[in-house]
C-alpha cells in the first residue's frame, strides 16, 4: 500500500471555475458585511457622541443661566440695602450732596439677553417631565424683566432726586447770596 500525504503547500487540487467564483463571491460578501458592520458601528458611535455633546452644551447653557440668576439674587438685596441707606442719609442730611452707592453688575442685562432660542431649547428639553416647563421658563425671564425695569426706574428716580437736590442747592445758594447782599446793603445804609 502506497500512502501519500498531501498537505499544505504541496496539496493542489485541480482548479474549478465554479469553486473559484464561489470563493470570490463569498469573500466579497463577507468583506461587504464586515465593512457595513464597521460603518454602522462608527455611525452609532458618532450619533452617541453628537447627542452627548448637545446635552453637554445644553447643560452648560443652563449652568450659565443658574450662575446669572444666583448673581442677580445676590445683587438685588445688596443694591436695595444701599438705596435704603441713601434714603436714610437724605432724611438725616437733606442739604448735603450725597450719592447712593451703586453695585456695578450687568447680571440683570445678561439675564435679559440670555432669553433666546438656545436657552429656551436647553431648558425645555432638559425639563420635559414638568407639564408647565414653558410657563416656568417664561416666569423666570418675566421676573428678570420686571426686576430690570424696577431697577431702571429706581435709577431714574435716584438721578432725578439728585438733580432736583442740586437745583434746590443752587436755588438756596442764590437766595442766600441775595439775602447776604441785601443785609450788606442795609448794614451800609444803617451805618450812613
Amino acid at each position: 500500500m502506497n500512502i501519500e500525504f498531501k498537505i499544505g503547500e504541496h496539496y493542489y487540487e485541480p482548479e474549478s471555475f465554479w469553486v473559484n467564483l464561489f470563493i470570490a463571491i463569498f469573500g466579497t460578501f463577507i468583506g461587504f458585511i464586515f465593512a457595513l458592520y464597521i460603518d454602522r458601528k462608527v455611525a452609532k458611535r458618532n450619533k452617541i457622541s453628537t447627542i452627548k455633546e448637545e446635552i453637554r452644551r445644553k447643560v452648560n447653557v443652563l449652568n450659565y443661566l443658574n450662575y446669572i440668576i444666583k448673581g442677580v439674587l445676590t445683587h438685588i438685596p445688596r443694591q436695595i440695602e444701599k438705596y435704603q441707606e441713601y434714603g436714610k442719609v437724605l432724611d438725616q442730611k437733606p442739604l448735603e450732596n450725597e450719592y447712593p452707592e451703586v453695585i456695578v453688575t450687568f447680571d440683570l442685562l445678561r439675564l435679559r439677553n440670555l432669553d433666546n432660542l438656545n436657552t429656551q431649547n436647553a431648558y425645555l428639553s432638559l425639563f420635559t417631565d414638568k407639564t408647565d416647563s414653558f410657563d416656568s421658563y417664561k416666569t423666570i425671564f418675566a421676573t428678570g424683566d420686571y426686576i430690570f425695569q424696577e431697577f431702571e426706574s429706581l435709577t431714574f428716580q435716584t438721578e432725578k432726586t439728585i438733580m432736583f437736590k442740586r437745583k434746590d442747592h443752587l436755588f438756596i445758594k442764590r437766595k442766600l447770596d441775595e439775602l447776604s447782599f441785601l443785609l450788606m446793603v442795609s448794614q451800609n445804609f444803617i451805618k450812613n
